[in-house]
């Protein structure tokens, strides 16, 4: 090669070593700056950052990141349990209010649900046939309620005896519309979430936050729910422009104690978080104010609040309720299942249908869907599970603990075509917390005896992990001879869920 060129070769070399290597360093740079911002401004207990929003603002609006998942909830209740302490222990110079209602993204009848189960402490006053559906009402869900329910009686105990103006108040609310599913269509609900919904639910929390004017409030709601902005509320559909609650609320609240917006971030599982975010390496909350005009990554993002807590935590062990055995939840099934079967009520449809897979479930049988066009079909269908009923002698708790219940889903596997065994393979994913996996061409039997392996091989956890979660839901009996079961082998002495549930949750995260 021509010196010349070789001469130019080197250079560009060089250049290109140099102005990469600038790069790095410059991001290295604008990450470290970036954190030691965030450093300084951060608050470092969320339920801080929470309650001195609520000192400051007539509203404050907290996402819910994820439908049913503790880490979402930790806010909540760890901003109400910092209010009432602040009170409990008389602190001095408290800016913090002393009346506070809670609104959760629930109609009234479902708030008034809730508080009769902070007097009864009974499971199914907080069970809606809505819940066997979809996969946003959990475990961790059920712990939520719990802990808010001891909340409660602190605060119950507090204002025994003393003088009404020295009395604390809290309350559950709901503003969503009270819907009548019987004659509720798909067309009606998507013309009511995009045009109604909203407005109604703002009106709502306007008429009872100004019936009660020194009373503040705590909204957690979808993250959606907290724009401002005017967007399209159904995606893709450019016609379908509107506002969410938040617009409203600033619009009718701006003038009279403003409201602070909150998001939530999970750190680990954000794929547009800044380096830097990362790089701070724990649990904050913060201003998105401090970013103005700052630099950050090309992917990277702020969400569109006024601020937001990010956390860096370890993975939650909740489980979506249909996937929690009990026979208190087939016998709410069974206490209700009349006032649905009418198929010519387009929602009361997905209802049954999850009903059924849920019954089907317990039982480890093939599940069908039902015939919604056939009026004798659905009724034969009830009729023969209600017959089942009958006849059932349920022991969830034993057919767990013994694994009696996994060997008759691994036998269907075993008996029956491919379809079928994949579903009762899907279904045995979700209990015991794996899949086992297989090439092509594996037999019935091959699968089975696979799965089986596995499932005697991690018997306890698998137990343990089934016998927790029904603790949440379970009848008393139940729970007594899972609790038996549970400290036999564990050897743990704890007898609530919550105790249980939060130490198999540190147990995970070993």
């Amino acid at each position: 090669m021509p010196a010349g060129k070789t001469y130019r070769l080197l250079t560009y070399t060089i250049i290109a070593v140099v102005t990469a290597g600038g790069n790095v360093f410059s991001q290295t740079e604008r990450r470290d700056e970036l954190a030691a911002l965030i450093q300084h401004h951060a608050v470092w207990d969320p339920a801080e950052f929470i309650l001195d929003k609520l000192a400051t603002n007539r509203i404050v609006m907290l996402a819910d990141g994820g439908r049913g998942d503790p880490l979402y909830y930790k806010a909540v209740i760890g901003s109400l349990n910092l209010w009432f302490s602040k009170h409990e222990q008389a602190a001095t110079n408290m800016t913090v209010p002393s009346k506070v209602f809670l609104f959760l993204e629930v109609d009234s009848a479902r708030a008034s649900a809730l508080n009769r189960y902070f007097q009864t402490g009974n499971p199914a006053e907080i069970i809606d046939p809505e819940n066997f559906w979809g996969d946003q009402f959990s475990t961790g869900t059920l712990e939520f309620y719990s802990k808010l329910r001891t909340l409660h009686d602190r605060i119950d105990a507090f204002n025994r005896g003393r003088q009404a103006d020295a009395r604390l108040r809290f309350e559950v609310m709901g503003a969503e519309k009270d819907i009548d599913l019987s004659n509720w269509t798909t067309e009606k609900r998507e013309r009511f979430f995009i045009y109604e919904r909203d407005e109604y639910s703002s009106q709502r929390i306007k008429e009872i936050l100004d019936s009660v004017p020194d009373t503040k409030a705590l909204i957690f709601y979808n993250s959606v729910r907290l724009l401002r902005g005017s967007v399209p509320k159904q995606a893709g559909n450019q016609k379908s422009m509107g506002h969410y609650l938040a617009y409203y609320l600033s619009e009718s609240f701006g003038a009279q104690g403003g409201v602070y917006t909150c998001g939530q971030v999970d750190v680990p599982r954000s794929s547009w978080a800044d380096q830097a975010i990362v790089h701070v390496s724990k649990t904050f909350a913060v201003d998105h104010a401090i970013f103005a005009g700052v630099p950050i990554e090309g992917n990277a993002s702020f969400q569109p609040y006024d601020g937001s807590i990010y956390y860096v935590a370890p993975p939650r062990n909740a489980r979506n309720i249909t996937n929690v055995l009990s026979e208190n939840l087939v016998d709410y099934i069974f206490a209700h299942i009349d006032e649905y079967k009418d198929a010519t009520k387009e929602f009361y449809r997905g209802k049954l249908d999850a009903w059924l897979y849920y019954l089907s479930t317990v039982a480890a049988v093939d599940w069908h869907p039902v015939d919604h066009h056939n009026a004798h079909a659905v009724d034969s269908t009830i009729d023969a599970w209600k017959e089942w009923r009958k006849s059932a002698n349920l022991d969830i708790v034993g057919d767990l603990s013994t694994l009696r219940y996994f060997r008759r889903c691994v036998e269907r596997i075993r008996t029956i075509n491919q379809k079928q065994s994949t579903w009762h393979q899907i279904q045995l994913e979700k209990l015991i917390g794996f899949k086992v996996w297989f090439g092509d061409g594996a037999s019935p039997q091959g699968r089975a005896d696979s799965i089986w392996a596995c499932i005697t091989r991690y018997r306890k956890p698998i137990v343990v992990d089934n016998l927790i979660p029904l603790l949440w839901v379970g009848t008393k009996s139940e729970n007594e001879k899972a609790v038996a079961i549970l400290q036999k082998e564990t050897g743990m002495d704890f007898t609530s869920a919550e105790e249980w549930s939060a130490w198999w949750e540190a147990q995970q995260a070993r």
